[in-house]
């Protein structure tokens, strides 16, 4: 009964470890809003056609984050093609809706002033 027991901890424990663990969807969810994220910033800071201290702190902080992601999941998938494939995939379809709407936004930008503000 005790051993019964142990190993019903063990496959609770197990279990619990991975599913906090995120997979190829999960992260590439993850990039996408944080793509939304970045790409909305950039649409409030152009709507005056005007960049100004506090949009560009906004926008360089949120490239900055999502710099960082990247890195974090390239080393992540280095060694897993199939994890890396399963993951763009994932991106390229919960990405569709994004890319036309904020493709005329990323355009706006280079006409703005104070785009010298962000960092590249």
């Amino acid at each position: 009964m005790k051993r019964i027991s142990i190993i019903l901890s063990l496959l609770v424990f197990a279990l619990v470890i991975a599913s906090c663990s995120s997979g190829p969807e999960a992260d590439a969810k993850k990039m996408v809003k944080m793509t939304e994220k970045y790409a909305n910033a950039i649409k409030d800071a152009v709507s005056d056609d005007k960049i100004d201290d506090k949009e560009a702190e906004k926008i360089n902080g949120i490239s900055k984050e999502l710099e960082e992601l990247s890195k974090e999941l390239e080393e992540k998938y280095k060694e897993d093609e199939e994890g890396m494939k399963a993951m763009e995939e994932a991106m390229e379809e919960s990405g569709k809706d994004m890319e036309k709407d904020f493709e005329e936004t990323f355009s706006k930008l280079w006409d703005c002033e104070g785009v010298d503000k962000l960092e590249w």
